[in-house]
């Protein structure tokens, strides 16, 4: 496989639509998961505790709407994968539009014969009001 299959970029998208506003969280993340943030405390190792501060950072957004382009740097390894997904994401802030470039890096595990996130990180590229 030389790209990440349909399920493995649905939980990516999983992900972006809950942080626009749009989804819930379930069977996405595995049992034991790290994500890194742009905001603190910056690292989670509970679902939960991110779920909560993402609520409350995109408080001041509205509008939010995301892209992603063609998954690059995927690899797999047995029971783990690798890809990163490069994201536009769109929207206002305190009502002033913005438009923002960056990348989820994800890391799968199999869990119970399906992928899930064990790890993720957000890392903004740019970041322009419009």
């Amino acid at each position: 496989m030389s790209e990440p299959d349909a399920q493995m970029l649905a939980l990516a998208t999983g992900i972006a639509r809950f942080i626009a506003g749009g989804g819930g969280l379930d069977g996405i993340f595995a049992r034991d998961v790290t994500i890194i943030e742009n905001f603190p405390p910056h690292v989670f190792r509970d679902v939960a505790t991110w779920r909560d501060a993402m609520i409350h950072h995109v408080h001041a957004l509205s509008d939010l709407a995301f892209t992603f382009a063609p998954a690059v740097d995927f690899s797999i390894h047995g029971e783990r994968a690798y890809f990163c997904v490069p994201v536009t994401w769109t929207g206002k802030l305190h009502g002033k539009p913005f438009r923002e470039l960056g990348g989820k890096s994800l890391v799968l595990q199999k869990e119970d014969g399906a992928w899930r996130v064990a790890a993720y990180a957000w890392a903004v590229v740019e970041m322009r009001f419009v």
